[in-house]
């Protein structure tokens, strides 16, 4: 599936459901406000960023469904917590794990060594962005 896909048709229209909801529909807006939470974790960061700040827009544009929009927010921040441990756990070594028993890393053994700063920058700039191929093999918009 596509990210414009996402944005200009799926998330609108499930957006209709929550917006426009009659009094007693609240299981179909907190399903349609789930849904915009996986929805918003298929999308590409440019997207996402998008799609958050348009909702922060809403908490001052909307203030008689502030609770709505707030629950949004949070399905939509979940979702960006889902992916981060998503890409965390694709980075981790398939040998990290024996049977089920934990491997003991050398830090773990030897304490902290000198260039662990260097190694945490490292993993900074690589965790930063994904790549369009990355996001390809992660499950998110792009892959068809």
């Amino acid at each position: 599936m596509h990210c414009a896909n996402i944005t200009q048709f799926f998330i609108p229209l499930t957006e209709h459901f929550v917006f426009d909801q009659d009094e007693g529909a609240h299981n179909l807006a907190t399903d349609a406000i789930n849904t915009i939470g996986v929805l918003a974790g298929q999308l590409e960061w440019n997207q996402f960023r998008a799609l958050f700040k348009r909702y922060i827009g809403y908490i001052k544009e909307k203030p008689d469904s502030e609770k709505i929009v707030i629950r949004i927010i949070g399905a939509v921040a979940d979702a960006l917590h889902r992916a981060v441990l998503g890409v965390q756990e694709k980075k981790e070594t398939p040998n990290s794990k024996a049977n089920g028993v934990e491997a003991v890393t050398d830090v773990e053994m030897n304490g902290v060594h000198d260039d662990d700063e260097e190694n945490e920058e490292e993993d900074e700039d690589e965790s930063v962005g994904n790549t369009e191929g990355e996001d390809a093999q992660n499950g998110r918009c792009g892959s068809s």
